[in-house]
């Protein structure tokens, strides 16, 4: 009888659960991770590693940075297991590496990713190519988070020639591949190259769900903020990218909610800066409208109602300059740890729009018919 290879479904839920990570299904995919771990079987330690460290990376996007790191460490015990080479333990590695370096310690992550490596097969299988990906990943993020922008945009474009290369490359790999890559060109002054780089990132999502996939709205936090980036260099390009970036996540769904108001209230600065205070005054609106849906802190209230009471006045909208102006007074009198600066600055307003109004006029009756001045 022949023996049962016991590894097999450990490794089907793997990649069942790498499709459906793909898709933007996360709880489905750490379901699948967690079946993987599961049925791996006594010789599964590659497949415990790399579905562990898997679910490290889903830990680390919900922000449970110390489970994602607890897990991480698992993986790197798991694949030390494993007898080199192995393709499953060189990515469980360079995952591991990546939430590592998340929590700070990238000397560390850095040893990690140099191991990662050396496990890597070099048998020019698809699994070795992955393997090849997820190191050359793993080491542009390293660079990247270390400010050696110009390695990590070498490193990540090695990644994203290794996916090339892969005969059904994840598209959500490459688009965060793509949004490394935009983050190292922006903070090199290279705008026009990271609006490249983050376009190519949303591209890469239209097969599975586009902007509305989970990390499409992710992207376009990243276009929304280059916008910003754009605007402050006086480019009237600027204020385009932001108002794409805002109009795409409008129809993003629940995923781009979160800073949807943020970005309305930049653009409503943004607009002001520009001199289009009726623009402006829309923006800083609708932020208003999204953060008083959201139940956002008073806090966040506070400047976005400053912002529209300064472009109300300006515009000569007093009525509303005014109802702003008071119903923030009302927000930080319920929080006496306010800036004084804030409180000068709303008390300034309210008599700017009483100077606004000028002085009352009193006007004299008009004379009965016949009454004559004298």
């Amino acid at each position: 009888m022949p023996a049962v290879d016991d590894r097999a479904p450990g490794e089907a839920f793997l990649e069942l659960g790498r499709r459906e990570a793909g898709l933007g299904r996360y709880t489905e995919a750490e379901t699948a991770f967690r079946d993987a771990v599961r049925v791996a079987g006594a010789h599964g330690e590659a497949v415990r590693a790399a579905a562990g460290a898997e679910l490290a990376l889903l830990a680390q996007r919900g922000g449970m940075r110390d489970e994602a790191l607890a897990l991480a460490e698992a993986a790197v015990d798991q694949a030390a297991h494993v007898g080199p080479p192995s393709a499953l333990a060189a990515v469980a590695l360079a995952h591991a590496a990546l939430v590592v370096a998340g929590s700070g310690d990238t000397a560390r992550a850095a040893r990690l990713v140099d191991l990662a490596a050396a496990t890597t097969p070099g048998d020019g299988s698809v699994e070795a190519a992955l393997a090849g990906y997820a190191v050359a990943g793993a080491r542009g993020s390293l660079a990247r988070l270390e400010g050696r922008y110009e390695e990590a945009i070498a490193d990540l474009l090695a990644a994203r020639a290794s996916a090339d290369a892969l005969p059904a490359p994840r598209p959500v790999d490459r688009a965060a591949t793509d949004v490394e890559l935009a983050v190292c060109a922006r903070a090199l002054g290279r705008l026009d190259e990271a609006e490249r780089y983050t376009r190519d990132a949303l591209a890469r999502l239209a097969p599975v769900g586009g902007d509305a996939h989970p990390d499409g709205a992710v992207i376009l936090d990243h276009l929304a903020s280059l916008g910003l980036a754009v605007a402050e260099t006086d480019s009237p390009g600027g204020i385009a990218l932001l108002r794409e970036a805002v109009a795409r996540l409008e129809t993003a769904g629940d995923e781009g909610r979160p800073q949807l108001a943020l970005h309305w209230n930049n653009l409503g600065g943004t607009l002001a800066a520009a001199g289009d205070l009726d623009g402006a005054a829309d923006a800083y609106g609708r932020a208003l409208a999204l953060k008083d849906a959201h139940g956002a802190p008073p806090a966040s209230l506070v400047v976005t109602l400053v912002n529209l009471a300064g472009i109300q006045r300006r515009r000569r909208h007093l009525v509303e300059a005014e109802a702003a102006y008071r119903r923030v007074l009302a927000l930080v009198d319920e929080q006496p740890d306010t800036d004084p600066r804030i409180r000068r600055a709303i008390a300034d307003g309210l008599r700017a729009v009483d100077r606004a109004r000028g002085p009352l006029i009193t006007l004299a009756p008009r004379p009965a018919p016949g009454d004559r001045p004298n």
